[in-house]
């Protein structure tokens, strides 16, 4: 160490003096700081024997000094690339490393930023920065984007200097990334239309970086709810599940993180969640007015939005007492339709029935009271078809056995003067997967006790699908395409799920012909 002697003091004491004036000594240090130092050891030298060289008497200097800094570090401006080299994303980051003093004296921590071309484009210092304890600074003004810098630290308890730590570098990213895209099979977007799986049943998502090769994690969070995080390697896209919180309409944002942790906008994914199943939805059609009907039972999830060609008409089941059904819908066997979400739950272990009060004012061609959608067919209608019963007619109950185009059909029909044009009969379709059998019922079946009597009738039913398209009044789905429409009333619409027995069947019968429709 240049300009430094050992000696002893009179005292026996052991330390440091200089052969000339501290000012002489520290002339030569080489850097733009507020006080400048003298340079020395990095640890304290071991013991040695007394020198001879001697200074005046009296003059005593303790034996102490700084040591090089170490853990240089990013506080806090870095995510994911934080060690040397790391990524920053503030153009102004703040610059750490851990002093120390042989002694435990406070220290000044001078930093010093130097850019590409090892020019020094930043310095300052930390002042009184306890021994051992972390030094923090950064550049009084902005870094250049996208540019990579290093920076070194020393420690100073006047006269004297530590000498310069190692080098730090890092780079400065300050873009974010961009916005996510977010697919899933399992749970597809809204504007298809397609109710899929249930509250709680999981699915999987796929986020992507949309291109970005700097993103490393992808935060996700539920509509208003807390966030969750998942890494990834840098530009690759992430594979989630996840289990909807409820039902109906859901939706998920997603936004990308990269690696200086830049963070996008939110990404939002919408999607139609199938609604939880109710053993009763119950659909009277008595608001009268509007473009919403509310099912009394099961709730405000499942209401049904009227389009144009329907409109509210008296109902008039109950001839004795034809205000006692209120109102009923009629539909123009054009353009009216009824939609609402998915209400009969098609391939459930359970069964399921669907009962409805209906009045044809036509009979010419195919019209459909009621039909619960796929992506492509109906799995379920409630359907008169003029060529059943050899081109008799006759409205039918018509399962199709897959959700594709040019399927077969499963048919159940009546009679073509059981459901009479003008006047009101109940019709209800029942599946029973523990007998295997779908049923159609008209006017609470054979045994009704009135004459003519009702009518009951069934067959073998197919493999059940799950069917996720909305719920359609007035229209049915074939071959992808919506048709078919009904012309006439519809009232006091049931779905049960479970298959409904003959005598729970003909007591709803009876109970709206001669009385009040039960609740």
């Amino acid at each position: 160490m240049s300009g430094l002697v050992r000696w002893w003091s009179s005292s026996g004491g052991r330390g440091w003096t200089a052969k000339a004036a501290v000012a002489g000594l520290v002339a030569g240090v080489a850097l733009a700081v507020p006080t400048p130092a003298v340079a020395v050891p990095s640890e304290p030298p071991a013991p040695a024997p007394p020198a001879v060289e001697r200074v005046p008497e009296g003059v005593t200097l303790p034996l102490w000094w700084p040591y090089p800094p170490d853990q240089l570090a990013i506080d806090s401006d870095c995510y994911d690339a934080c060690a040397d080299p790391a990524v920053v994303r503030s153009p102004r980051p703040w610059l750490a490393a851990r002093v120390r003093d042989s002694r435990g004296a406070p220290l000044r921590a001078d930093f010093q930023v130097r850019d590409g071309t090892g020019s020094v484009v930043a310095a300052g210092s930390d002042s009184q920065v306890p021994s051992g304890a972390t030094a923090r600074w950064r550049p009084p003004a902005d870094l250049a984007t996208d540019e990579t810098y290093s920076f070194r630290v020393r420690a100073v308890n006047w006269p004297w200097a530590s000498a310069w730590s190692a080098p730090f570098t890092f780079t400065v990213v300050t873009a974010t990334p961009a916005t996510p895209l977010v697919t899933s099979t399992d749970y597809p977007p809204a504007d298809t239309g397609i109710w899929s799986g249930g509250p709680g049943q999981p699915g999987e998502f796929l986020f992507d970086p949309a291109g970005a090769s700097d993103v490393v994690a992808f935060t996700y969070r539920w509509l208003s709810g807390e966030g969750e995080t998942v890494e990834v390697d840098p530009g690759e896209s992430a594979t989630v599940e996840l289990a909807p919180p409820g039902d109906l309409q859901q939706v998920l944002q997603v936004r990308s993180i990269n690696q200086a942790g830049g963070i996008s906008d939110w990404f939002t994914y919408s999607f139609l969640v199938r609604p939880v199943p109710n053993e009763l939805l119950h659909w009277r059609f008595d608001e009268g007015e509007g473009a919403t009907a509310t099912p009394v039972s099961g709730g405000s999830a499942h209401a049904g939005t009227l389009h144009d060609g329907v409109s509210w008409v008296p109902s008039g089941i109950n001839p004795g007492d034809p205000a006692a059904t209120g109102t009923a819908l009629a539909f123009d066997g054009e353009t009216g339709f009824v939609s609402a979400p998915p209400a009969v739950v098609t391939d459930g272990a359970t069964g399921w029935t669907v009962a409805a009060w209906v009045s044809p004012e036509a009979r010419t061609d195919r019209h459909t009271v009621l039909a619960q959608g796929g992506t492509t067919q109906s799995a379920v209608q409630l359907q008169y078809r003029p060529e059943a019963n050899q081109d008799a007619g006759g409205v039918c109950l018509v399962v199709a056995h897959a959700d594709a185009t040019d399927v077969d059909e499963t048919l159940v029909c009546a009679p073509a003067d059981q459901v009479p044009v003008g006047e009101w009969s109940h019709v209800a379709a029942v599946h029973d997967p523990m007998t295997g059998q779908l049923e159609l019922w008209v006017d609470g079946g054979p045994f009704n006790g009135e004459w003519p009597a009702g009518w009951s009738g069934s067959a073998t039913a197919p493999q059940a699908w799950s069917a996720d398209g909305d719920l359609q009044l007035g229209r049915g789905l074939q071959d992808g395409a919506h048709g078919d429409y009904w012309q006439g009333r519809v009232d006091e619409l049931r779905i049960y799920q479970r298959p409904l027995s003959g005598s729970e069947l003909t007591f709803l019968f009876l109970q709206c012909r001669y009385g009040d429709c039960p609740a």
